[in-house]
């Protein structure tokens, strides 16, 4: 008898820690989500009132939206019987809990808005809501909406007077609260609907290809640097300056030459580079070896020695080979030669 009520004992215990114990080791507590009063008249107002722990985000549907991530209440005007979902989150993982708000002590399943004849009562926000409720900067959201009971519907800010039902698109550049206020005779009504506005994603400069072709040439010649970036606010290339951002460009680099593509934007520069080897050749020897026409030796090559004693030799210029003379004395031929 002993050992079965210590094993009794251990398992009340057991059972006690586990229903004190979150569900997820690190996910949001919600310690409260209730309405007050749970029941109202049709077009009466409740309070919804929350308070959440270890949160860094609070949503309530029904047009609600994001709240205050700890704690708060909103009043609300339901048309009809309806329930609300709050939902917590962070890094973790996410906990929901739902209310019910009964209008008229029945049971109506159905979240269709009944009728209301303006300024006899409080107009009803009947739902308020942006879609999608985050954008990147630059992009648009439609806020949408439907009223009953009122005599006018304005939003705020930079939209004003609308129809008690419609839409409408926003370009905020930053996260803007808009208030939606609905006025009737009866009193005001007003609802809010949050927009987080991210900052865009920064642009990171690709380097698709920078090559050179031919990548190595005799002197005088010339390769063609091409390449192609995207994502980037400027190109340049070492020893040309500002390029395009994709293109090619010849060039003719006296030696060999490395040339380096910088792609740069805000928030970053991105590098490549590649190198054109110069090969300098003898022209004499090139043009009895390889038989090339004289138009096709290279330019600027440097003189030869001279192999004679007057101090001749080759020089290279506009693609001509011109031998020069081998004696200082007169280049008249002699009798014998004219003969």
């Amino acid at each position: 008898m002993y050992k079965i009520s210590v094993f009794a004992i251990l398992v009340l215990l057991t059972v006690a820690a586990c229903a004190c114990t979150p569900s997820t080791g690190d996910t949001p507590v919600i310690n409260n989500f209730s309405a007050e009063p749970p029941t109202v008249a049709r077009g009466g107002g409740t309070t919804l009132s929350w308070r959440v722990t270890n949160a860094t985000g609070v949503y309530i549907d029904q047009g609600i939206g994001t709240v205050a991530r700890a704690s708060g209440s909103t009043v609300i005007y339901p048309g009809a019987t309806v329930n609300y979902r709050l939902t917590a989150t962070n890094s973790s993982g996410s906990n929901t809990a739902v209310v019910t708000v009964t209008v008229g002590g029945s049971s109506y399943p159905g979240p269709t808005p009944q009728p209301i004849s303006a300024g006899t009562q409080p107009p009803l926000v009947y739902n308020f809501w942006a879609e999608p409720s985050t954008i990147v900067r630059g992009g648009s959201t439609r806020l949408s909406w439907n009223v009953l009971g009122a005599n006018s519907v304005r939003i705020d800010p930079a939209i004003g007077i609308v129809k008690a039902t419609g839409s409408h698109n926003v370009t905020p550049t930053s996260s803007t609260t808009y208030t939606l206020t609905a006025t009737s005779s009866g009193g005001n009504v007003w609802a809010t609907e949050e927009v987080h506005v991210l900052p865009p994603t920064p642009e990171v400069p690709a380097i698709n290809w920078f090559a050179a072709s031919p990548s190595t040439i005799l002197a005088g010649n010339s390769a063609r640097l091409s390449w192609h970036t995207t994502n980037a606010r400027q190109v340049t290339i070492s020893g040309i300056g500002p390029v395009a951002r994709s293109g090619t460009r010849l060039v003719a680099p006296y030696g060999t030459t490395q040339y380096i593509l910088e792609a740069t934007t805000a928030t970053g520069r991105y590098q490549d580079a590649v190198t054109v080897d110069v090969v300098t050749i003898n022209p004499a020897v090139y043009y009895q070896t390889y038989q090339v026409q004289p138009e096709y030796v290279p330019q600027l090559v440097p003189a030869l020695p001279d192999y004679g004693s007057g101090g001749g030799g080759y020089s290279g210029a506009d693609g001509d080979i011109t031998p020069s003379n081998q004696d200082s004395g007169d280049s008249t031929p002699s009798p014998d030669e004219e003969q």
